[in-house]
């Protein structure tokens, strides 16, 4: 972890519920996302949002790009 995160593990942030059961949430992030979030909203009358995790396949050996940017660069 990055030694200028502070790492959050409260069940709620401003009264929203966050899952933190896969370990602490990085609170300057949370604090970002809140504020995109909030001033979206009050912009618009409605907002989605959508997360996307890309991941390697399980069956890829894990090597030094996998650990880095350099493959979603590409």
């Amino acid at each position: 972890m990055n030694k200028s995160h502070t790492p959050y593990l409260l069940d709620s942030f401003f009264g929203l519920p966050v899952f933190t059961h896969r370990g602490p949430l990085i609170s300057e992030y949370l604090h970002t996302l809140y504020k995109v979030i909030h001033q979206a909203l009050n912009e618009h009358a409605r907002v989605c949002a959508f997360r996307v995790d890309l991941r390697f396949p399980n069956n890829m050996d894990a090597n030094i790009e996998s650990c880095s940017n350099e493959a979603i660069s590409r």
